[in-house]
């Protein structure tokens, strides 16, 4: 992926990016990402990178040369990509590297170490395969070359076909994450336990201890609950507005509270007014 300008940063924020999707598929086979760590991120705006930030900066100064050594290989007419594309409905970001001209082609660099070949030795690892799917979700491309330098003597380059069977289940993980997680601010399960405060802290905390762990359990539970709870009471509300106004009654009293139902300016409007009553 290039460096990202200003304007790539604002359209990727809140949404997740093509190398991170594989976080949210099945088998845990992302090397450094987590469903925890993409909440973590996209809910506190923490950045809990496990990889090695070095090798990412040089993964990027490295783009220029391996598109060099893939175009004088390939034959293949490249340009640069800047342009970051997104999902028409779906929070889902893609900056590809490049694009081949007069083609449907997408164009990925890797700068793969040389102690991690075997792990390219039938083709580029899965969450690379989900990255590039994902690419070409987004920009309607069929095809990416996939070009690798590994270590300092090895070059391979590997094509990767859309298919739209991984596509469809790459939406359907990232609406169930954002439906189940995301938008109800529901930590995932598998966040650990000195993630757990911080989470719900974003200003900052110190690594979790085993009772520290159990309080962050524990506001996770009272927070599923909080929700459900307010649904429930926005449903009772509802119900005994509509009773009063079909009973024509303008107000019930109860041992504490007194109801009063109020009519606002807006035809149809329909609102309850809860007062505490005093000691007698």
């Amino acid at each position: 992926m290039p460096e990202l300008t200003e304007k790539n940063l604002a359209a990727r924020a809140g949404k997740v990016g093509a190398s991170e999707v594989a976080a949210l598929l099945p088998g845990d086979r992302h090397p450094y990402a987590s469903r925890a760590s993409l909440y973590a991120k996209l809910v506190n705006g923490i950045d809990t990178f496990a990889g090695n930030p070095d090798a990412a900066r040089l993964g990027h100064e490295a783009e220029a040369t391996i598109q060099r050594a893939g175009i004088a290989r390939t034959g293949l007419r490249v340009r640069a990509n800047s342009y970051t594309y997104t999902h028409p409905t779906l929070p889902i970001v893609a900056t590809p590297d490049g694009l081949v001209l007069n083609t449907d082609d997408l164009v990925e660099y890797k700068l793969v170490s040389g102690y991690m070949s075997e792990e390219w030795a039938d083709g580029p690892p899965f969450h690379y395969i989900v990255q590039v799917q994902t690419q070409m979700l987004l920009t309607k491309r069929t095809r990416c070359h996939v070009w690798a330098q590994i270590g300092s003597t090895r070059f391979v380059q590997y094509i990767v076909d859309a298919d739209p069977a991984i596509q469809a289940e790459i939406e359907d993980a990232v609406e169930a994450f954002y439906r189940d997680h995301i938008t109800p601010r529901i930590p995932p399960e598998d966040v650990p336990a000195e993630l757990m405060l911080t989470v719900y802290a974003p200003e900052g905390s110190g690594p979790a201890d085993d009772e520290a762990d159990t309080i962050g359990v524990m506001i996770s539970d009272l927070m599923a609950e909080q929700d459900s709870v307010k649904a429930a009471l926005d449903n009772a509300r509802e119900g005994l507005v509509n009773w009063m106004v079909r009973e024509g009654l303008s107000f019930v009293s109860g041992p504490t509270w007194t109801a009063e139902a109020t009519k606002s300016a807006k035809a149809g409007k329909v609102g309850l007014r809860f007062t505490r009553r005093g000691k007698r």
